[in-house]
């Protein structure tokens, strides 16, 4: 069976493959080097953004549950 993958996670997988690459020869550092950099700044930047979501979405869930725990409006069934 195929595992499945959230695009945080492919994210973070492409990221530490990007940061695993060895040493770039100099004469080619402005056409490998300088791309791989900014790809791995990119994908920080995705994740990055990808966290904070997580975070306002967990702080979001947590003030309607204790909003509704306030007002006794809690579906306890």
């Amino acid at each position: 069976m195929e595992e499945r993958l959230t695009i945080k996670q492919v994210l973070i997988i492409t990221l530490d493959m990007l940061r695993s690459i060895g040493t770039v020869p100099l004469e080619e550092s402005e056409h490998i080097g300088v791309p791989i950099s900014n790809a791995i700044k990119n994908l920080a930047v995705c994740i990055d953004a990808i966290n904070e979501d997580e975070k306002r979405i967990a702080e979001a869930t947590e003030q309607v549950e204790t909003k509704e725990e306030a007002d006794g409006n809690a579906d306890h069934e």
